[in-house]
């Protein structure tokens, strides 16, 4: 489940043309953190979540959609 929605995230903010240390500042977090929710080594509360699905211009639930869950 983690590297579904890890996967989920990537895949937008690739087709965004997005870099990972843009989407971190754009969505208030630390690059490190997005790149390890990215991975699946690290889970994301729904606040973080939601910044992030904002900053992709999508929902937290289109995400949770793309990662098939």
């Amino acid at each position: 489940m983690l590297l579904a929605i890890g996967t989920a995230i990537r895949m937008r903010r690739s087709k965004a043309k997005i870099s990972q240390e843009k989407l971190a500042a754009m969505a208030e977090l630390d690059r490190s953190y997005l790149g390890q929710v990215e991975r699946g080594e690290n889970s994301v509360a729904i606040h973080p979540l939601i910044r992030i699905a904002n900053a992709l211009n999508t929902t937290a639930a289109e995400l949770f959609t793309d990662a098939g869950l």
